[in-house]
């Protein structure tokens, strides 16, 4: 039951995370709706927004009712008593919760992508206007105006505005066929104006300049100092542990404390990571795109040091429950579960925070400005361009950082979470196994053997000393190894007595007890039956 609450706590939150994380896919973030860039034709923009309204009842209903069926199924882990089976239910509901909640978001996303292409292939097609064909009427009324053609000239002022009408409407026609907003060096086109103040409107003329806006990329908020503090206070609570440790239980939980410890300067060094990503630049304006890079920075920062400020909490909480036999297992749970609602809650805060900045900022930002990589992204959600060298960059859906697996960093980061995602149900047949296996304690060849899928123990008989037939068991708590409601196993605590080693079913009533080579043994066969017959066998054994 107590790890049934502990899988409760930290995993039935997380489908209702992903939930209010994904339902936010049908707004405009950075140019882009349902991880498809949005036209930047003006008509077929708004006849896709009008595609996106269309399908965003069919979503929100999809997803609330995805979201009713998941938060179903794992209440029933409560009423079934095996460990094992309650641990494969978590596992693969939260495996394919996860996959079954992004089912309605690839739909749309391939639905609207069928519809993107299909719309651009009529308007290359010429079923509508070609804006070329228009650049080139202009360009022929250009030199009718110089009478290149041996017709009347045009007199030179009249000329002069033919020329200069004909060359906008040619610049403008070309942008909208090929916008070349992006210079082959991380550059953007801005119109040039007096002064040069920069403007957030898109170029209207031929007369532009290359104006770097890295700059945006370049603004950092994370920094050591703030981090630096918790990092030193968790670095504290374990060393006071290790100083002043007192039970042998207490020295072989040190690598727990020293575990949270290094997760504090952890948080700075995801966080220092998310700072250095690259930020989209969302408007030909550069105080835009300063503003929002820093903002938007800001708010994953505040909640990286958050995290780091409430593990050390929780390290400082850990380091006081293992050292004390006298602090209770459900304190420390009940612990465990404050540390993971107040992580969550943070990080919901920070995505709500994030999605009003995007609202703020969704009139500034342009179209024209966003890379119309559709076809780079599968599903809006994996990114694969072999022509882009980054290996990390900021996702179409969801929050955070997604790789390029087109990159070998990428592929390998790609492999590694096919693996572990992989070796979910591998593990689950394992415990499942271990819990459902019989255990075997047998005399053979003057050894005691204990096995269990595998030989645990094989004690020498003439080593065993002390030899009891016990009818009830110490107060025990797992230093390490299994611990189920049929099995104990591996290294446990004696509430004030030290440690042991066990190798029983606690459901039993009889358990052998005795001591080799200074160290103390709680075993039991499969049932009392064959342990009152083992431990017969074992006294005619020892028996001088």
């Amino acid at each position: 039951m107590l790890l049934n609450i502990m899988l409760f706590v930290g995993m039935y939150p997380v489908i209702f995370i992903f939930y209010f994380v994904l339902k936010w896919n049908g707004k405009n973030r950075n140019g882009t709706i349902f991880g498809i860039c949005v036209p930047k034709e003006k008509e077929t923009a708004e006849e896709f927004f009008r595609q996106v309204d269309q399908k965003q009842a069919w979503y929100q209903h999809r997803m609330k009712m995805t979201l009713a069926v998941l938060a179903a199924i794992p209440l029933v882990c409560f009423a079934i008593p095996y460990v094992s089976i309650q641990f494969t239910i978590w596992m693969l509901w939260l495996s394919a919760g996860i996959v079954v909640m992004q089912l309605p978001t690839v739909r749309v996303n391939r639905e609207l992508k069928i519809w993107k292409k299909e719309r651009q292939a009529k308007m290359w097609s010429g079923q509508q206007c070609v804006p070329g064909a228009e650049a080139g009427k202009e360009k022929e009324r250009v030199r009718q105006a110089d009478g290149v053609e041996g017709k009347e000239a045009v007199p030179g002022a009249e000329a002069a505005k033919e020329k200069t009408a004909a060359a906008e409407t040619i610049g403008r026609a070309e942008k909208s066929v090929v916008p070349e907003v992006f210079g082959r060096n991380g550059t953007a086109a801005i119109p040039e104006t007096d002064g040069g103040n920069k403007k957030a409107d898109a170029p209207k003329s031929d007369s532009v300049k290359l104006i770097e806006l890295s700059e945006a990329g370049q603004v950092r908020k994370t920094k050591p100092l703030p981090f630096l503090i918790p990092t030193l206070i968790s670095a504290a609570a374990a060393a006071a542990y290790y100083v002043l440790r007192e039970s042998p239980r207490s020295r072989q939980m040190l690598w727990a404390v020293l575990l949270f410890a290094l997760c504090t300067p952890m948080f700075y060094v995801a966080a220092g990571w998310m700072d250095r990503q690259r930020t989209a630049v969302v408007s030909y304006n550069s105080e835009v795109n300063i503003n929002y890079a820093r903002a938007k920075k800001q708010i994953w920062n505040r909640l990286w040091l958050t995290c780091a400020w409430i593990n050390t909490a929780f390290t400082i909480f850990t380091a006081f429950a293992m050292r004390n036999d006298d602090f209770s297992v459900i304190w420390l749970l009940l612990g465990t579960i404050g540390y993971m609602a107040v992580t969550l809650a943070g990080l919901l805060f920070a995505v709500r925070k994030v999605n009003r900045l995007e609202g703020r900022y969704e009139k500034k930002i342009d179209p024209l400005l966003n890379e119309d990589d559709d076809d780079c992204w599968i599903w809006g959600m994996f990114y694969y361009n072999k022509a882009d060298k980054r290996t990390l960059l900021e996702p179409r859906i969801g929050y955070g950082t997604t790789t390029n697996m087109a990159t070998p960093i990428g592929r390998g980061l790609t492999i590694f979470g096919a693996v572990a995602i992989l070796s979910i149900p591998i593990l689950c047949i394992w415990m499942i196994f271990i819990e459902f296996t019989p255990l075997k304690l047998k005399v053979q060849e003057n050894y005691l053997v204990a096995e269990q899928l595998k030989t645990d123990y094989r004690i020498a008989v003439a080593d065993i000393t002390a030899l009891e037939l016990v009818d009830e068991l110490p107060e025990l708590s797992k230093n390490a190894g299994t611990g189920m409601e049929n099995l104990y196993k591996g290294n446990w605590h004696i509430v004030y007595a030290g440690d042991c080693e066990v190798f029983l079913n606690p459901k039993n009533h009889l358990f052998l007890k005795f001591t080799a080579d200074g160290e103390l043994y709680y075993m039991s066969a499969a049932d009392d039956g064959k342990t009152r017959e083992l431990y017969e066998e074992l006294v005619r054994c020892t028996r001088p």
